[in-house]
């Protein structure tokens, strides 16, 4: 038998276990489905315990983002975007454009062509909006 391994994340004051797709069409799960699973321990919630947000990503902006127009996730703020080729919505500058990740890159060539004034920022942010799903590029 053949263990499922997955990361948790957290996003806003949510978790999520993000799957493979191929492992969800293996286990007749589709998007949105509601999953139930047994803690592996008793727990008891703890009311006091403060909640942390990680509401954006920060991205770094180097050469190739105004020569290439590619913008580089960092490995750790990977997990907070869908699988590569997986598309999601990315609002910039007020409209909203479907993109997706390859690797740890995303194109956004006609962004950094209207933007050279950005050049002298160290980064740029998106947040999340919906997870998976939704993001607005903040700068």
């Amino acid at each position: 038998m053949r263990k499922i391994i997955s990361t948790i994340v957290k996003i806003n004051q949510e978790y999520y276990i993000p799957f493979n797709k191929q492992l969800m069409d293996y286990l007749g799960y589709q998007e949105n489905d509601e999953i139930e699973f047994e803690p592996r321990k008793p727990f008891k919630i703890n009311e006091d315990m403060p909640i942390l947000s990680a509401g954006s990503i920060k991205v770094k902006l180097v050469d190739t983002c105004f020569n290439w127009g590619v913008s580089t996730l960092s490995t750790k703020d990977r997990k907070y975007f869908p699988p590569d080729r997986q598309e999601f919505i990315l609002n910039i500058d007020g409209q909203d454009e479907v993109k997706h990740v390859a690797s740890l890159k995303i194109a956004m060539k006609s962004f950094f062509n209207q933007h050279p004034e950005l050049k002298n920022k160290e980064y740029i942010s998106i947040k999340i909006i919906e997870p998976y799903k939704k993001y607005k590029l903040i700068y």
